[in-house]
């Protein structure tokens, strides 16, 4: 390994709840650690959007990336990106989200409908059956944001493994392949991407999110479009398991990696 294209499109400010470094600090990092094309893609939970301040953090996250571009614009490709986090349970903020001048959009679940955040949930009191449908209500949610069809990747497939294996519990998801799949050619048919993020590589699951057997399964299906991203909190995790990453896509038969600038696809060679 040792690859010199290097690219992140999944990264979060202080803009977000959950970051802890301005958006400058971040950008100094990708910009010291070599980074070709990189991407704050701030959180906006939608189904939160008035009650939990997203409607002003975003246009904050917004605005400032939008003169970072402009800075950076000799050194490093800076695209101006969003997480939205549940665009089908307040469409009206989603599409105030969509109204805007976005390079990137990420489409993701952090929640089921009527559930607190998987990061939350307390899964050693599930039983295997409830765990099991839940984990199925998880796939179908994504599948149900595949068919929306207006983000540009959709993020961390396998999203709940990071928690379930902090819990110490491991789960087969082999038995959710049949709708893993049904994701997978919604995506290509609408040809959207899917990202590889690189987070579980610094959490106790310890695998890509998602892992080798389901990027192959998506190129064998026809997959082009694939992005990757750190999902980086802080600068010191920025570009964290990006080589890692980009050693695995390359193994399962990418030669381009996917990023998106003006909501258009452009390619960036795994070299």
């Amino acid at each position: 390994m040792g690859y010199k294209n290097l690219i992140d499109c999944h990264s979060h400010s202080n803009f977000s709840r959950d970051g802890k470094e301005c958006i400058e600090n971040m950008c100094q990092s990708a910009y010291e650690k070599g980074i070709k094309v990189y991407a704050i893609t701030d959180h906006c939970e939608c189904d939160l959007f008035k009650s939990d301040g997203y409607e002003s953090s975003t246009q904050q996250s917004l605005e400032k990336l939008i003169e970072l571009k402009k800075e950076y614009k000799e050194k490093m490709k800076v695209l101006v990106g969003i997480e939205l986090g549940q665009p089908l349970e307040n469409t009206n903020a989603t599409n105030i989200i969509l109204s805007r001048n976005y390079d990137y959009v990420i489409g993701s679940l952090h929640r089921a409908k009527g559930l607190s955040d998987y990061y939350f949930i307390n899964y050693k009191s599930y039983s295997k059956e409830k765990l099991e449908n839940l984990i199925k209500k998880y796939f179908e949610g994504l599948l149900e944001i595949a068919k929306w069809n207006k983000f540009d990747t959709l993020a961390h497939l396998t999203y709940p493994l990071r928690y379930i294996k902090d819990n110490g519990i491991d789960i087969d998801i082999s038995i959710y392949d049949d709708i893993i799949k049904e994701i997978f050619k919604t995506v290509i048919q609408n040809k959207k991407a899917i990202e590889v993020n690189t987070s579980g590589l610094r959490q106790s699951v310890k695998k890509l999110l998602p892992d080798y057997k389901y990027i192959k399964m998506y190129k064998d299906l026809g997959g082009k479009y694939i992005t990757i991203g750190s999902d980086s909190h802080n600068s010191d995790d920025v570009c964290k398991g990006i080589q890692e990453g980009l050693e695995v896509i390359k193994q399962a038969g990418f030669e381009y990696i996917t990023y998106f600038e003006k909501r258009e696809a452009k390619f960036l060679k795994i070299e």
